[in-house]
């Protein structure tokens, strides 16, 4: 049994007059003790499957179907009582801007503390667990007496990173953690959660627009589109042969320092908005190969491969995509390669 669990999960955004979907019937399973990372473009679901994992959608947000399961428990139903009790002991967070997240008139100390209070840990221990999970993460234990904004961005994401494992908690959602940090404090996060999964048994949730971090942190890959998964397999596998025009475009669009010379591939247009709900694939708009079956029926997601799925009608085709994606200017063709 996964530690944790999607199921045919939709999760709707309420408005006066309709309900909109950010995420639509997403089914993903993450094992003990492994990495899964969610990609895509922004707008794409990442952060609402964040919020629904930890019950901490907006009260204008639910999910409106299917299920979410943690240890076996479906905590996309549980009362907020008792998902209370999960939080921080069992499943804790790391959100996408430290500063905005820390109380700015509390020492990192007095968070520690109030943290550990709401959860039934006494003073003495959470500055004793404090001490140890910052030198765990390369920080000296006097910076607990500083406030947030005496801390570098990078101080910042390390000192809440020790805070969310204040209980050990077996899961950890990390969403962007790295974004608007500079690439050497990039490199010093990455490798600190690549060895806090080593040291503290982490399972981890990683959410993020960056492949590049996703490839080298996580064992599995979700390739998220309009609030569907277009892509789901071991990272390196799909990164380096995807079944998807959009896995293709997405993978090509970061620079590679092993290949500079290699093109960069922007994809022209956007994403749908939540309000336009297409009976094809999502991604039809955009797709250098789309045909009129994908811009009238849903494609299924199918195995493609060993512990591998894909939901593109054509994805038989893909070695053939793969090469003509690579020609310059295929991506502004609007549809001509197929």
């Amino acid at each position: 049994m996964p530690l944790f669990e999607l199921d045919d999960v939709s999760i709707a955004y309420h408005t006066r007059d309709s309900a909109v979907f950010a995420v639509n019937r997403v089914s993903l399973g993450l094992e003990a003790g492994t990495a899964l990372g969610l990609v895509g473009e922004s707008g794409c679901g990442k952060s609402t499957l964040a919020l629904a994992t930890l019950g901490l959608l907006p009260r204008f947000a639910n999910v409106w179907h299917g299920a979410i399961r943690f240890e076996g428990q479906v905590i996309s139903q549980m009362a907020d009582a008792d998902l209370m009790t999960l939080r921080w002991r069992r499943m804790a967070y790391v959100p996408q801007s430290a500063l905005a997240s820390l109380v700015p008139v509390h020492s990192i100390r007095r968070q520690f503390r109030d943290t550990a209070a709401a959860h039934g840990m006494r003073a003495a221990e959470a500055d004793r667990r404090a001490a140890e999970l910052f030198r765990r993460v390369e920080l000296d234990p006097i910076v607990l007496d500083r406030f947030p904004h005496e801390l570098s961005g990078g101080m910042r994401q390390r000192a809440i990173i020790a805070l969310a494992l204040l209980f050990k908690p077996p899961l950890l959602v990390a969403d962007e953690p790295t974004t608007g940090l500079d690439v050497i404090v990039q490199r010093q996060i990455v490798n600190l959660l690549t060895n806090l999964r080593r040291t503290e048994a982490l399972s981890l949730l990683f959410i993020s627009h960056d492949i590049g971090v996703v490839a080298e942190l996580c064992d599995r890959i979700a390739v998220l589109y309009a609030g569907e998964v277009m892509e789901e397999g071991p990272t390196l596998e799909v990164l380096a042969n995807p079944s998807h025009p959009y896995t293709m475009g997405l993978a090509r669009s970061f620079p590679d320092v092993r290949a500079p010379d290699r093109p960069l591939v922007s994809i022209p247009g956007h994403p749908p908005r939540l309000s336009e709900v297409s009976q094809g694939c999502p991604f039809a708009t955009r797709c250098p190969f789309v045909r009129d079956l994908c811009r009238t029926d849903k494609p299924r997601k199918s195995g493609v491969g060993r512990d591998r799925s894909v939901a593109c009608h054509f994805a038989d085709e893909a070695p053939r995509m793969a090469e003509i994606a690579t020609r310059p200017g295929i991506w502004e063709e609007g549809g001509a390669a197929a």
